[in-house]
């Protein structure tokens, strides 16, 4: 169950980094339906993968709490950045960035690839670190 909750988690921090890649895209004060359109597909669908990934760490508990300290923290640090990024996402934030900041909205919409390959890593890392202990 416990790979369950990071299988999940992982699929909801993948629809999260395509979140951040396609809002940075149009212009400054406009931004077309069709990016918000696939905004909110992402933002749904991560909730609900983010939901199921608690779920089973809830139900799979008493293993959670036999996992080393290394797995625990880096299980939660994960899950609270990708429920920052769904906060920001539902408070439509994120698609107000490149008129706040042009230089942060450039970086965070060059992260798709980079978040594709950090998510693989960490959840080959959670399972090895749960198989082992």
């Amino acid at each position: 169950m416990l790979v369950l909750s990071y299988i999940f988690l992982f699929i909801a921090s993948l629809l999260m980094a395509w979140l951040l890649s396609i809002s940075q895209i149009g212009p400054n004060w406009e931004i077309p339906i069709k990016i918000i359109q696939k905004g909110n597909f992402a933002l749904v669908f991560s909730t609900l993968f983010l939901v199921l990934s608690l779920i089973f760490s809830l139900i799979s508990k008493s293993k959670f709490i036999k996992l080393g300290n290394g797995t625990k923290y880096t299980f939660i640090i994960w899950l609270v950045v990708v429920t920052i990024i769904l906060i920001f996402g539902w408070s439509k934030l994120i698609y107000q960035m490149p008129a706040i900041s042009q230089g942060l909205s450039l970086l965070i919409s060059n992260l798709f690839y980079p978040g594709i390959i950090v998510s693989i890593i960490l959840l080959g890392l959670l399972i090895f670190m749960s198989r082992k202990a």
